[in-house]
């Protein structure tokens, strides 16, 4: 299904909104007029960069509760990353809801879902915070079109409650998590191998004792890709890309490459050391990271 971006959304810096961008350079408007700034002196990014979502911006639990959970199922599973422990409500159209709570309200912009049948069923999503008094939607009931990991988008918005509402269907559901992006200063440029299209599968052929063939069996399938930045600024990756290289070492995580224009979204785990290095210009830094995903089919 990819990036659901909520219709709302504000490219939003600070108190100002953009109205165009030239390079490195942005210029923006707030109730004061237009002012042309660098893209590092911004709070937000462009959705034409990269958003991610890791074990450490998602949000930490202290309780999880569904509107019901169907037999040999677990309400508590999408809250860790093993896709084959899932979460199922109990038959019927819903809506069903999932919600995780936190002890104090937190600032969230993504929720993000994978190991799901939600687009097999035909089913409505809609995600949710409680805003003291009753449950309103952050990003709107949106039709999944297909099984594929999800990254819903929203602007930032503060809650301790969170929860997804799901109509059309009683799905299953491996992975779960709200949080808070971490949002690439530069966009990835030609020569990425597009994750949905970087298609692997482990086949095994089957021949008798006397060489006859006799067709293949299918082992397994998944993606792998490898992206890479450039001109990163020192201050930026010492400050952000430390916390999330500890992240990928224990947990898979999620991106979405370009959620504006190529909305796919990949999870999985880093198979190699995502390990910045000096570019010899100024002070930029460059940094590949390949991944494994799962694939959905």
């Amino acid at each position: 299904m990819g990036v659901i971006i909520s219709s709302d959304y504000e490219y939003r810096f600070g108190n100002s909104f953009l109205l165009q961008e030239n390079g490195d350079r942005l210029l923006l408007e707030d109730a004061s007029g237009s002012l042309l700034i660098n893209k590092n002196e911004t709070d937000d990014q462009p959705l034409t960069h990269a958003r991610i979502a890791h074990s450490r911006n998602w949000l930490p639990s202290t309780f999880i509760s569904a509107s019901s959970t169907a037999a040999g199922y677990f309400a508590a599973a999408p809250n860790n990353t093993l896709t084959y422990e899932r979460w199922k409500p109990t038959s019927g159209a819903g809506p069903h809801t999932w919600q995780i709570s936190s002890l104090s309200a937190v600032s969230l912009d993504y929720c993000c879902l994978a190991g799901h049948n939600l687009g097999s069923l035909g089913c409505t999503v809609t995600v949710e915070a409680y805003d003291g008094s009753a449950w309103a939607a952050v990003s709107a009931a949106s039709l999944i079109a297909d099984d594929s990991p999800i990254m819903f988008l929203f602007n930032e918005t503060t809650s301790s409650k969170w929860r997804i509402k799901i109509e059309g269907g009683s799905p299953t559901i491996a992975v779960i998590k709200f949080g808070r992006s971490m949002q690439m200063p530069r966009p990835l440029f030609g020569g990425l191998a597009p994750m949905e299209l970087s298609r692997n599968t482990v086949m095994k052929m089957n021949i008798s004792e006397s060489g006859e063939y006799l067709g293949y069996s299918k082992w397994r399938t998944y993606l792998e890709t490898t992206y890479s930045w450039k001109n990163l600024t020192a201050a930026w990756v010492y400050e952000q890309w430390p916390t999330f290289q500890r992240a990928i070492e224990t947990e898979p995580f999620f991106i979405a490459w370009r959620p504006d224009g190529y909305p796919a979204v990949a999870f999985g785990r880093a198979t190699a050391p995502a390990t910045p290095s000096t570019s010899g210009t100024k002070d930029f830094m460059d940094v590949q990271l390949t991944m494994r995903a799962i694939s959905h089919d």
